[in-house]
């Protein structure tokens, strides 16, 4: 029965990550060859395309996906309501930039803080503070 000295003696050793896994790698190459008709042994070639195919069809699935939402989106809602990379935001024009502007100034005025209170970014006011009570 080990101690835990000899627990604390063994040294770790650091070898490849990626050991032992040819065989498996060759398997799976194998196996995608016969599903292709290829026959033979599978060499670096085969390995190489199996995972160049595998690399080719990843996201593929999920591509099919996003499409199906924003078509489902763009038929509820309309082709620009729908923002993707392919669609980005339109600009805001002159009236859409002074409705924003006259809205801002409405809030603006409603607004009753003194500008002490407004300068606190939404921590405790200055006027509340103890600085200078020393």
């Amino acid at each position: 029965m080990k101690t835990y000295k000899d627990y604390l003696n063994t040294s770790i050793e650091e070898g490849d990550v990626h050991s032992g896994q040819g065989e498996k790698i060759q398997k799976r190459t194998k196996k995608w060859m016969d599903k292709k008709g290829q026959s033979g042994a599978p060499g670096l070639d085969a390995m190489k395309a199996r995972t160049s195919e595998h690399k080719a069809k990843r996201g593929v699935k999920e591509d099919k996906a996003f499409n199906y939402v924003v078509k489902q989106l763009q038929k509820k809602h309309g082709k620009d309501a729908v923002i993707t990379k392919d669609n980005p935001m339109k600009p805001p024009t002159a009236k859409q930039k002074a409705e924003y502007a006259a809205h801002k100034k409405k809030i603006a005025k409603q607004d009753t803080r003194d500008a002490t209170e407004k300068a606190s970014s939404g921590r405790y006011s200055d006027r509340y503070s103890n600085s200078g009570s020393d």
